[in-house]
Order: structure tokens, then sequence, then C-alpha cells
């Protein structure tokens, strides 16, 4: 089973092509006891270009 949780949306895109994007997500597995968030700071719409994330440097690998 799979939780999806979606906040903070925001209008984005031009007069001739915008919509409504979640800047904010949450996933949770409540099986495995994991949960997994994750903020947007900036979306554009039809901008061809390099997509990128970084990994919080406090980040601590889970062991299964």
């Amino acid at each position: 089973l799979l939780t999806v949780c979606y906040s903070r949306h925001e209008t984005v895109g031009s007069d001739s092509l915008s919509m409504v994007f979640p800047m904010e997500a949450e996933a949770v597995f409540p099986e495995a006891g994991q949960r997994l968030q994750w903020q947007l700071k900036q979306v554009r719409l039809g901008v061809p270009g390099p997509s990128s994330f970084s990994i919080p440097k406090k980040y601590t690998p889970l062991k299964w």
C-alpha cells in the first residue's frame, strides 16, 4: 500500500499554457514504516533543459 499526499499548489505556465501543480508531496509506505517527502522549487512548462536534484548531506542511507 502506498499513500501520496500533494500540497502547496501553484499555478505555473503562461496565459497560453498554464496548470495548477503541486509543489510539495509526501509518499507514505506504512508496511515499511517509511516516509518520503519532496519539494519543488521551480516548475517551468515547455522549457527544455536539465533536471537535477540533490540529497541533503545529513541524509543517512537506510538498511533494509
